[in-house]
């Protein structure tokens, strides 16, 4: 090459060759990376060219690039391509002319290990460049860093880097019987996560991946029904939530409302019949399909409910035997109704019996001289801070919440047998003068 004339390679060593008149130049030069601004500067040697037209080699530094090529999983892309850079050069120092060559080739295929590999100036600044997946597809524009060192090392996302699930909806959701349920449950994370749920789930309600990091609960139930939902794309461990659903049933609307004192029996036989601030003398009776409720009032007399709707007792005094079976909708006695009301504890000094009921059946802060027994119900029991002289017996229940027995003091034995799930205790003690047999054995007991 001339001086004064441009030059377009450079050796495979990354020197190019100048020849000029005689003379002595000092030479600047400049590299840029594509963009046309000055990238890295060498202020280069003297040049000496006195005797002629002599011939210098000027040797450009250069450093190996090394690019890694992932995929989102963080697994290398064996032939990735990432197009061809030319880096260019010039130098001044002769008047009035400067000189521009290239060094090319500055991209390449990856290979088995996802590296592609190639010569670039050493102290070239940050580029841009397209990176093209196996076959050419897809095109992404990724950054290579400055080459600060040789080698420079970088690694660049054929797709955007994985990141790892996670649950981003609420732990709990609430609905009430006969209301359409529809809860969405949400995630995060690339690639997208996959949806499942473990745990029973009532009958009539569904759990759907929509396949976009969503998911929709739907459908009617009753009870409290506790699930563990997952989100899995492959990056990190999947991400779980315990999730509870609880449908409530619906709060129970009066359809006869009595109060004052009454002496005669009386026969539930449909709707909801609510006794408030009542004096009840003579039995109560609730036919099939039919509900009781009976807040702060006295019955001298017993109560018998077969398959009724619900019986719900609030600060109630009874002097007769409770007996309960069949019930479809709740049972409760005290603690909370299931719309969330506050309900004072009971008193009912004699036998209690409710049996094969499928609402939850709930008895909380009940005192009873008599004999309790829990048999055959299906949603769930819940039997919490009573006060109870005599047996309780608390024998194959069911249900997909847990069999809770907490905080209660027992006059006598407490007899677990055949509960699905087993009884737990919610870290509490009960206190039992006799003996806890069998599941309850396992109770924190005292």
């Amino acid at each position: 090459m001339v001086l004064g004339q441009n030059f377009d390679h450079t050796a495979a060593d990354g020197s190019f060759t100048v020849s000029a008149s005689p003379g002595a130049y000092t030479l600047g030069l400049n590299f840029d990376g594509g963009d046309g601004l000055p990238e890295f500067q060498l202020n280069g040697p003297t040049i000496d060219l006195t005797e002629g037209n002599v011939v210098q080699n000027i040797t450009i530094p250069t450093a190996t690039v090394n690019v890694t090529v992932l995929d989102s999983f963080g697994t290398p892309v064996p032939g990735a391509t990432l197009d061809g850079q030319s880096a260019n050069v010039s130098f001044t120092g002769y008047p009035g002319a400067t000189f521009t060559g290239t060094i090319d080739g500055q991209g390449g295929s990856a290979g088995v290990g996802g590296v592609i590999s190639y010569t670039s100036i050493l102290g070239a600044g940050a580029i841009s460049n397209y990176l093209n997946g196996p076959g050419g597809s897809p095109v992404v524009q990724v950054s290579i860093p400055a080459v600060t060192t040789d080698p420079t090392n970088t690694t660049v996302y054929l797709e955007p880097p994985g990141q790892a699930p996670a649950i981003t909806s609420a732990a709990t959701a609430t609905s009430q019987t006969g209301s359409p349920l529809t809860v969405t449950i949400t995630s995060t994370g690339t690639p997208v996560p996959a949806l499942t749920e473990t745990g029973p789930l009532p009958a009539g309600v569904t759990f759907t991946d929509n396949g976009d990091g969503t998911a929709i609960l739907a459908g009617t139930a009753a009870g409290t029904y506790p699930i563990t939902i997952s989100a899995s794309n492959g990056i990190g461990q999947p991400a779980t939530q315990s999730f509870t659903l609880t449908v409530t049933p619906a709060p129970l609307t009066c359809t006869s409302t009595i109060n004052g004192t009454h002496s005669t029996q009386r026969n539930v036989i449909s709707g909801v019949t609510c006794l408030v601030n009542a004096t009840q003398s003579g039995a109560v009776t609730v036919a099939s399909g039919a509900a009781l409720v009976v807040t702060n009032s006295t019955i001298k007399g017993t109560v018998t409910a077969t398959s009724a709707a619900s019986v719900e007792l609030c600060g109630v005094t009874e002097n007769g035997t409770l007996s309960v079976s069949g019930t479809t909708g709740d049972v409760t006695l005290g603690g909370t109704l299931p719309d969330g009301a506050a309900c004072a504890a009971d008193s009912i000094p004699s036998l209690i019996t409710i049996g094969g009921t499928a609402g939850p059946v709930t008895v909380v802060g009940l005192t009873e001289n008599g004999t309790l027994t829990l048999s055959g119900n299906s949603g769930g029991v819940v039997l919490n801070a009573i006060k109870l002289s005599g047996l309780t017996y608390v024998e194959n229940n069911s249900g997909t919440v847990p069999i809770t027995i907490t905080a209660n003091q027992v006059n006598g034995s407490l007899y677990c047998t055949g509960n699905t799930p087993a009884p737990n205790d919610n870290g509490t003690v009960n206190i039992v003068s006799g003996t806890a047999t069998a599941q309850c054995a396992a109770l924190a007991v005292r």
